[in-house]
């Protein structure tokens, strides 16, 4: 799941909030403003009594509408930290998972007595990559890695790069 998955409805909120209060806070801001110029033009007073009524209006709105602006704001931030910090753990898992990976890769290539250009190449192959990817990769001819792949196939005593990824996938699933 992405950071911002599981946030989407609280974001869809937070921002119809803002935009709302964005539009109140202009509209009372205009009828202020309104209210003033109608003062100093001298217009009659029951127009004057309906601009400060609509100013009422929209302050109290917008004085309504801030703590549902800024408790919405708060839940989506600790929302997001707490994804932010389960994220840094998933990864710090990660990393350690993948150190153990590594560590049981390298003590069944000592077991086989694997070279390290061997070991290398067997890495690349659980990792699934082809033959002539592992050849580019280390910059040499794809028959060389086919000879290097026999001999780590027959040292493991596998039958394939089939074999080889079922056993690595067993170890660390099963």
């Amino acid at each position: 799941m992405g950071l911002s998955e599981g946030l989407d409805p609280n974001k869809k909120k937070l921002k119809s909030l803002k935009i709302i209060f964005i539009v109140f806070l202009v509209i009372d801001l205009l009828v202020i403003a309104d209210l003033f110029y109608d003062y100093l033009n001298g217009m009659a007073i029951s127009h004057l009594i309906f601009d400060q009524l609509l100013a009422l209006f929209f302050t109290v709105a917008l004085a309504l509408l801030f703590p549902a602006f800024l408790k919405e704001y708060k839940v989506l931030n600790k929302q997001f930290l707490d994804k932010t910090q389960e994220l840094f753990l998933t990864k710090k898992e990660k990393e350690k998972l993948k150190q153990g990976i590594s560590l049981e890769l390298e003590r069944k290539y000592r077991d086989w007595s694997l070279s390290p250009s061997e070991s290398e190449i067997c890495t690349l192959l659980v990792k699934g990559l082809s033959i002539d990817e592992i050849a580019k990769i280390r910059g040499t001819e794809g028959s060389t890695i086919r000879q290097q792949a026999r001999s780590i196939y027959r040292k493991s005593k596998l039958k394939g790069r089939r074999e080889l990824s079922a056993y690595f996938l067993e170890d660390f699933l099963f």
